[in-house]
């Protein structure tokens, strides 16, 4: 009876150490995407001596995910090595502000990412849309100025509210270093409700954006490759062919974006919060989603590549002259 509890803990312990390697080297990917494309937009700044808007939005999506995934490693390494941290409220409401921080500014910069192409590609004969057109380029920096506010200002309560906590006797057991963490959570006196609706709350007006503007954006596209093959110039258009890529990409991006949202709520409610295997699975598809949409945005531009592919030689290069020294 032993051998077999001790089996199945060195099954459990496998399984979570596999399961924990592949999130690191997922987060480690993503990271190193977005650091590419960060590093791409600054050469073709210093090249042009000018910054584009849709290049200011990647930029700050980029370093937003880029924040995120580093996050999500730090506190993947806390949770398995010194969960004990956890135990100062001080330090968890930090890292809870921390969290919901980066959550609310990815998701705000990808819906002003999103609104910036609706309004730019699509051709509806409206008024708001038709001003928009004219002052979206002055209007992002302020766009992004705001996602940040709003981001700041929906992650604060979530903090507040653990700082808020009275802390109980813990037990020593849960100083083990394969700590359950919901028996933390249970002596902390959590309440799963309170923090699942601050997420909710702060979230949903940024997702719908999105979603709405995403939308939008693929209805005029579509309606317009419709139009130009039912005219039978389908293949004298050259834009025929970046239309249909274009309503793939956006496809994309909404399904990415819904996954992502849809993660973090099953997330912040805790409904995984007993099984730490399950809560590893749910952070390795939740950042899947920024990993995936990063590395379309490079294979996607032949600019992107070019730049990987030179940053790729150069540490080539660097590497094989420092083993020659």
């Amino acid at each position: 009876m032993e051998e077999r509890k001790i089996n199945v803990h060195i099954m459990e312990f496998l399984l979570q150490f596999i399961i924990s390697l592949v999130l690191y080297i997922e987060c480690f990917i993503g990271i190193t995407l977005n650091i590419t494309i960060v590093i791409a937009k600054y050469i073709k700044w210093r090249t042009l001596k000018s910054f584009q808007t849709c290049d200011k939005i990647l930029s700050c999506l980029a370093i937003s995910r880029t924040l995120y995934l580093l996050n999500e490693i730090i506190f993947e390494v806390i949770l398995e090595i010194n969960p004990w941290w956890l135990d100062d409220i001080v330090v968890l409401s930090i890292i809870f502000s921390d969290i919901m921080f980066l959550y609310y500014t990815n998701l705000w910069f990808a819906t002003v990412l999103c609104v910036f192409y609706c309004v730019k590609i699509t051709s509806y004969n409206w008024k708001f849309l038709n001003f928009l057109k004219t002052k979206i380029s002055t209007l992002v920096p302020w766009l992004l100025l705001t996602s940040l506010v709003i981001s700041v200002i929906f992650s604060l309560p979530s903090g507040c509210y653990i700082y808020g906590l009275l802390p109980q006797n813990v037990d020593s057991e849960l100083h083990d270093r394969d700590r359950n963490i919901s028996k933390f959570v249970d002596n902390n006196g959590f309440d799963f409700h309170v923090l699942f609706w601050m997420f909710f709350t702060g979230s949903i007006p940024s997702f719908l954006i999105f979603c709405v503007a995403n939308c939008l954006l693929i209805h005029s596209l579509v309606t317009h490759t419709r139009r130009v093959r039912s005219s039978g110039s389908g293949f004298q258009s050259p834009n025929l062919d970046s239309h249909l890529s274009a309503v793939k990409s956006m496809s994309f991006f909404l399904l990415l974006q819904t996954l992502f949202f849809l993660c973090m709520i099953v997330s912040t409610s805790f409904l995984l919060i007993d099984s730490q295997v399950l809560f590893f699975i749910n952070s390795i598809v939740m950042c899947c989603s920024p990993v995936l949409h990063s590395l379309y945005i490079i294979l996607s531009s032949s600019e992107m590549k070019k730049t990987v592919l030179s940053l790729f030689f150069g540490l080539m290069k660097c590497s094989f002259s420092e083993e020659q020294i």
